[in-house]
């Protein structure tokens, strides 16, 4: 009888040890959040005044946006999209309208596309990126409704 209870008490030490084996393993694991740094440079290569869902864009000037969101440690250039999505229209001069389309969150006509950015890693999580409206976007405008 006590070599019977010796053997249960060996069991379930065992089983207590696997599992806590197991718990710690998978919690090492985990893959953890970081901080996320994102700048955006808009530089107004151009005469017009530019009004941007995030803000107006003086002839010849700068709007800069930062963003801190939470993602990955080790992120790439690639894994961060333009703060405008799917549809963006500017009002340029306060008149007319330009608007670029896109085809997904990575594809798409002038700053809706990541491809039209350069892009500069700061440092691990942190980079910098700058889109240049030029004159030649805005031939051919409409007026706005």
């Amino acid at each position: 009888m006590v070599q019977k209870t010796t053997w249960m008490h060996s069991l379930i030490g065992g089983i207590f040890s696997v599992l806590l084996f197991s718990i710690n393993t998978s919690c090492s694991q985990e893959q953890k959040d970081c901080l996320a740094i994102s700048e955006f440079t808009y530089i107004n290569n151009t005469e017009y005044s530019l009004e941007t869902p995030i803000g107006l864009i003086l002839p010849n000037s700068v709007l800069i946006k930062k963003y801190n969101d939470i993602g990955p440690c080790e992120l790439t250039s690639e894994d961060f999209l333009p703060p405008f999505r799917d549809i963006l229209t500017i009002i340029v001069d306060e008149i007319y309208c330009k608007t670029y389309n896109s085809t997904s969150l990575t594809v798409g006509e002038g700053p809706l596309d990541m491809d039209n950015y350069i892009s500069e890693k700061v440092e691990v999580n942190s980079f910098k990126f700058t889109y240049t409206f030029e004159s030649n976007e805005f031939e051919n405008l409409e007026e706005c409704n």
